[in-house]
């Protein structure tokens, strides 16, 4: 059996939903709390490749274009 000092809240919060004589109120909210780490969303990530000049190009004119978005 594991030292209860050495238990991480995903597993406390698993042994909470496992345990069937914990009320389903506090099971189900385990559960729910719990989700995150058991099944992650699925995010997209660029990635490329700039040099310094570049990149600041590419942040002015993204600045530039979001200025002329403002309402004046």
């Amino acid at each position: 059996m594991e030292d209860d000092t050495d238990i991480t809240a995903h597993r406390l919060l698993q042994s909470i939903y496992r345990d069937e004589e914990v009320a389903l109120p506090v099971r189900m909210r385990a559960a729910i709390e719990s989700l995150p780490y058991e099944n992650p969303k699925l995010s997209a990530t660029a990635i490329t490749s700039m040099d310094e000049r570049s990149f600041a190009v590419a942040l002015e004119r993204a600045i530039e274009r979001s200025d002329h978005q403002r309402p004046c």
